[in-house]
């Protein structure tokens, strides 16, 4: 059986002279001999804020809940915006490289099964680079043991850390597309961000739905997700409740940092 390889989306822990937040990521086998087995990272996503030409470290702990032993290599990617969407690019080929600057110790690791493995990552950011985003990843270099019915089981695991150096945070909003509900699906909406600023973004946001007179009627949350400089993605809320016919307007307001931007569009239930 092989473990998906996954490049997780991070926050990131930083010491001293960055601010931190952490968060914790997993990863499970699928097979039926060992469906209570998992791979789980810790952090799983690191977001810093700090300067250029500053250091950031940081342990990362790989918890082995499976009858297997992993033997890992550390591995650093930087993490590269190309026509919207991200491109994991090895430590050194984009000009600026942040994942060239990683240090891991140990550069090896070995997790027996359910015991915990930590290493110690410090990256040094350039004094200038456009980039804002690098993956550590655990790479499996190959399993000592297997389970006990003999599949071979190999995992990749990354953490994802992003940097925050200005204050140039900007988010564009596209159109609002608004679908009606029907006998199956709830009311949804639709938009397109793009992070048109040179910082990551965590928009935020909540779509307001309004009667025909102005009076708040229901509230409908937008799935979260991190924007790399330059990346776009659709951000989508549904709306579980029941609306009786008549006309409608969504308000839909994305709140990133400190600033605020919002969209709106009418519709109609029949």
């Amino acid at each position: 059986m092989i473990f998906r390889y996954l490049r997780t989306t991070l926050v990131s822990a930083l010491p001293a002279v960055f601010a931190v937040a952490c968060f914790s990521g997993w990863i499970a086998v699928s097979s039926a001999s060992a469906q209570s087995s998992s791979l789980s990272l810790t952090p799983a996503v690191i977001m810093a804020k700090g300067t250029f030409g500053q250091s950031l470290t940081q342990r990362l702990t790989i918890n082995n809940n499976t009858p297997a032993t992993f033997r890992f290599d550390m591995v650093a990617e930087d993490v590269v915006v190309k026509n919207g969407k991200r491109v994991f690019e090895p430590a050194g080929e984009s000009p600026d490289s942040i994942a060239a600057s990683a240090v891991f110790s140990p550069k090896e690791i070995v997790a027996p099964p359910h015991t915990s493995a930590t290493v110690l990552m410090t990256v040094t950011l350039p004094l200038k680079t456009p980039l804002r985003a690098m993956v550590a990843v655990f790479h499996t270099k190959r399993v000592i043991t297997t389970d006990q019915k003999g599949v071979g089981l190999t995992a990749s695991i990354g953490t994802l850390v992003t940097f925050n150096l200005t204050n140039d945070v900007a988010v564009s909003i596209g159109p609002l597309q608004i679908h009606p509900p029907t006998d199956t699906t709830n009311l949804s909406m639709d938009t397109g961000l793009t992070n048109t600023g040179t910082e990551p973004a965590l928009p935020k946001g909540t779509a307001a739905i309004l009667n025909s007179r102005g009076h708040l009627v229901g509230k409908a949350p937008f799935t979260i997700k991190r924007l790399l400089p330059g990346e776009k993605l659709n951000f989508h809320a549904e709306y579980p409740g029941t609306l009786p016919a008549g006309s409608y307007r969504a308000l839909c307001t994305f709140v990133f940092g400190d600033k605020t931007q919002s969209v709106q569009s009418g519709f109609t239930i029949q």
